[in-house]
């Protein structure tokens, strides 16, 4: 039967965010943002079983390092300094993408079909075809401003298509 693919919403995002740093990490919607072009911004995929895109997220570079940062107890200035270069450090891509995947638990929801994370691209010069297509128009979104408590506060946007 088709439909829409399901997004969390904020209350699930800062719950999941609070389980995983033992922290409150209040999220707030905040008004749709276009990504740059290029970034710089992380961007991750799902899928589902059939290898079809159905979600994506896309956070930028603040927040996407801050929760990579809070995740292994990394200093806030590392962060920054990933942020001023325009590209998060190795270490903080890797436990960000941890968190995007476990992302995949609250972006799943009886009876729609099952999504994971298939990739996590950091800084893409351009957003992949399948991708622009569902954040050019999504059937349904969901933006955020996250505040990581000790370290910034960023955006990060859910982006939904629908299934057959």
């Amino acid at each position: 039967m088709p439909g829409n693919y399901h997004l969390p919403t904020d209350k699930e995002v800062s719950a999941m965010l609070a389980d995983l740093i033992g922290k409150d990490a209040p999220t707030k919607t905040s008004a749709a943002w276009t990504p740059p072009a290029g970034g710089p911004l992380t961007v991750a995929t799902y899928t589902n079983n059939a290898g079809e895109l159905g979600a994506v997220c896309i956070c930028d570079l603040s927040v996407g390092g801050s929760i990579g940062a809070i995740l292994t107890r990394i200093p806030a200035s590392l962060v920054n300094e990933g942020i001023k270069a325009g590209k998060l450090a190795d270490n903080l891509m890797e436990n960000l993408k941890e968190v995007l995947n476990i992302f995949s638990s609250i972006i799943n929801k009886s009876p729609h079909p099952h999504l994971a994370l298939k990739e996590v691209l950091s800084v893409p010069p351009a957003l992949p075809d399948a991708v622009n297509a569902i954040v050019s128009k999504p059937v349904t979104r969901l933006d955020l401003e996250v505040s990581v408590p000790g370290y910034n506060k960023g955006l990060i946007s859910f982006f939904a298509g629908s299934y057959k």
